[in-house]
C-alpha cells in the first residue's frame, strides 16, 4: 500500500467517527441533560339519570276464602296517582291471589255489578300468584284502587303488599383533572395527575296535594262512642249488618274514626236509601251517600246534603270471623252557610345533593431517553470497536501487482512485445522483518516497519 492510499482510507475512517460521533453526543446530551417539564389540564362532566323508590302504601291481612256461590271474595285499597307516574306493586302471600288496579269508575262499575275485578277493564293486573312485583303506570292524576282478589272456596289468603312510587334522580358528574410531568434525581419521570370533582344528585319527585277547607261550628254532638260485633254471617246468609240512625241538618259535618279487626264495609244513607235496601233483600249495596269500600280503618269526614234521618251501616260478609269494631262519630252543626271545597294541586319537589372531593396519585416511568442514557458506554465502546476493526482490516489488506508480457499497438496496428522487467532490480526485502517488498516502497506491508 502506497502512503497516499494509506492516507485515504485513514481518512475514511476518521471521517466515519466523526460522523458517528456527531450523531451519539447529541442523543446522549438529550438523554441526560433534556428531561423537560410539562402540564397538562382539562374536564369532563357526565350525567346520567337513576331511578328510586318512595313509599306509598303498604298493609297486611286476611282475605277469607270464598263463599258458597260467589265467585271470589277481595279487598281494596285506594289511592291517587299521578299522571304518567310509574309504580312497583310487591305482593306476598300464603297462597295464590289476583291483583288488579282498577280506576275509580271501573272500580264503581264492578261493585255496581255485584261482580269480581276480573269483569272489568283493569290498568294492570296479575291473575294467580303467591309472590310477585307488577309494574304500572297511571295514565293521569286520578283515584285508583288496588283490588286483591281470593279465588279459592276452601283456602283463605294471608297476603301482605308494598306500593313504591318511581322517580328519577339526575346525576351529575364534573371532574377537574391536571397532569404533570417532571424528572427525578433517578432519572425517571414522575407523571403527578391531581383531580377534583363535583357530584350532584337532582332528585325531582311530583306529589298531588289534595286540600279540604270547611266551615265548622263552635260546638259538637256525639252520635255514638265505644265498641260492637258482627257476629259471622255462617253458611245460611251473605252478609250481617249492623246501623246507626241519627239526625242531622243540611251542611252539619259528620266527622270519626273507625276500626276493625277484620275487612267491613261502612256506608252513610238517607233513611230512604236504607229502605230500600232493606227491601231488596240484598248484601250489595248500590245506593248510598258515602261508600267506604273494604276497611280495617277509616276516617269520616261526611258534610250532610240536606236536613233529614240518616243511618250509619256496618257490613260483614265473613263467614267464620266476628268483627270487633271501634266506632267514634260526632255531628258538628250550627251556621247553615257550611261549605266543604277539595282542590288539588301538583307540587314538583327537587332535592339537590351535592358532594366535592379530590385525589391524586403519582407514577414513575421509564422513558426511551433514560434507557438510551443508561447504557450510553456500551453504546461508544461498540461503535469504536467497529471503527478499529475497520481500520486494522484495511491495513491488512495489500495490493499485488500482476507480472507477464505485456503488449502495445504501433501506429500501423500491429503490436509488439514490451520489454521485460527485472524482478531482481525491482524488489527489495525489508530491513526488519526480511519480507520481499518492492524496492521503491517506504514501509513494510508486512511488519510496517520504514526502510
Amino acid at each position: 500500500m502506497s502512503y497516499s492510499t494509506f492516507l485515504r482510507k485513514s481518512n475514511l475512517v476518521v471521517s466515519c467517527l466523526l460522523i458517528l460521533g456527531s450523531l451519539t453526543i447529541p442523543i446522549l446530551a438529550i438523554s441526560v441533560f433534556g428531561q423537560g417539564w410539562t402540564t397538562s389540564t382539562g374536564n369532563q362532566t357526565v350525567t346520567s339519570t337513576m331511578l328510586t323508590n318512595s313509599a306509598v302504601l303498604s298493609d297486611s291481612n286476611v282475605l277469607l276464602a270464598t263463599p258458597s256461590g260467589y265467585t271470589c271474595e277481595f279487598d281494596n285499597y285506594p289511592f291517587t296517582g299521578g299522571q304518567n307516574q310509574s309504580y312497583s306493586l310487591t305482593v306476598t302471600s300464603n297462597n295464590n291471589i289476583s291483583v288488579y288496579i282498577l280506576t275509580a269508575s271501573n272500580y264503581q262499575a264492578m261493585k255496581t255489578a255485584d261482580e269480581c275485578a276480573a269483569s272489568v277493564s283493569s290498568v294492570a293486573a296479575r291473575f294467580g300468584s303467591s309472590s310477585f312485583e307488577l309494574d304500572f303506570t297511571t295514565p293521569a292524576y286520578s283515584k285508583y284502587y288496588i283490588i286483591l282478589s281470593n279465588g279459592s272456596h276452601g283456602n283463605s289468603v294471608q297476603y301482605n303488599f308494598n306500593l313504591n312510587a318511581i322517580t328519577s334522580v339526575l346525576a351529575t358528574n364534573a371532574m377537574n383533572f391536571t397532569t404533570t410531568q417532571s424528572a427525578t434525581n433517578g432519572g425517571e419521570v414522575a407523571v403527578t395527575s391531581y383531580q377534583t370533582f363535583t357530584t350532584t344528585f337532582a332528585t325531582t319527585k311530583f306529589n298531588y296535594q289534595s286540600i279540604t277547607t270547611s266551615v265548622t261550628t263552635s260546638y259538637s254532638n256525639s252520635l255514638y262512642s265505644g265498641p260492637f260485633t258482627i257476629t259471622p254471617t255462617g253458611q245460611d246468609y251473605c252478609g250481617i249488618y249492623d246501623n246507626f240512625p241519627f239526625t242531622a241538618q243540611k251542611n252539619d259535618v259528620v266527622v270519626g274514626t273507625i276500626a276493625s279487626n277484620i275487612t267491613v264495609s261502612f256506608y252513610v244513607m238517607s233513611e230512604a236509601q236504607y229502605q230500600s235496601w232493606l227491601t231488596a233483600n240484598r248484601c250489595g249495596v248500590y245506593n248510598a251517600n258515602l261508600f267506604s269500600g273494604a276497611i280495617t280503618s277509616y276516617n269520616v269526614n261526611y258534610v250532610v246534603p240536606s236536613d233529614g234521618s240518616y243511618e250509619f251501616l256496618f257490613l260483614s260478609e265473613a263467614k267464620t270471623y266476628t268483627a270487633g269494631i271501634t266506632f267514634d262519630a260526632s255531628l258538628n252543626s250550627g251556621a247553615s252557610t257550611i261549605a266543604a271545597v277539595t282542590s288539588y294541586s301538583m307540587i314538583e319537589q327537587t332535592l339537590m345533593v351535592t358532594s366535592t372531593g379530590s385525589s391524586s396519585s403519582i407514577l414513575l416511568q421509564q422513558p426511551l431517553q433514560n434507557q438510551i442514557a443508561s447504557n450510553w458506554l456500551y453504546i461508544a465502546l461498540a461503535i469504536l470497536g467497529a471503527a478499529l476493526l475497520a481500520l486494522f482490516v484495511s491495513l491488512r489488506k495489500g495490493s499485488k501487482r500482476k507480472t507477464g508480457t505485456a503488449t502495445s499497438v504501433t501506429k500501423q496496428g500491429e503490436s509488439k512485445p514490451e520489454p521485460q522487467v527485472d524482478l531482481k532490480k525491482s524488489t527489495m526485502y525489508c530491513r526488519k522483518c526480511g519480507a520481499k517488498i518492492p524496492r521503491d516502497s517506504v514501509f513494510c506491508k508486512e511488519c510496517g516497519a520504514t526502510q
